[in-house]
């Protein structure tokens, strides 16, 4: 999959589990920051991982890119221009508009059938 213009993806903490593969669900915690580095969105608040579908079309663009090749376990932080994000939809009003966003996914588990 080509990273598209505007998206910066690196690793955190290596992983040592399986590889997460296109057409293959993920299990994943993400916190989302603002350009300061404030919390304005995170899983781990919903009390629940979230699941998607690896090379998907995703509500999320900029985690779309970086799933795919994880291993469970893998850390990584995206760094993503507004046209990659939910966000510049007004879906979270403690975004402004136009807001470079950096994630951080953690790959939980990776299976072949949603769970």
């Amino acid at each position: 999959m080509k990273i598209p213009k505007g998206l910066k993806i690196s690793q955190v903490r290596a992983g040592t589990g399986k590889v997460a593969e296109p057409g293959e669900f993920a299990l994943i915690h993400y916190d989302c920051y603002l350009p300061r580095g404030e919390l304005c969105d995170s899983s781990r608040n919903l009390r629940h991982p979230v699941q998607l579908k690896v090379g998907g079309r995703l509500t999320y663009p900029a985690i779309a890119y970086a799933l795919p090749g994880m291993r469970v376990g893998e850390i990584r932080s995206v760094k993503a221009s507004p046209n990659l994000t939910y966000y510049e939809r007004k879906q979270n009003p403690k975004v402004p508009p136009n807001a470079m966003l950096r994630y951080e996914i953690e790959l939980l588990s990776v299976s072949d059938e949603w769970d």
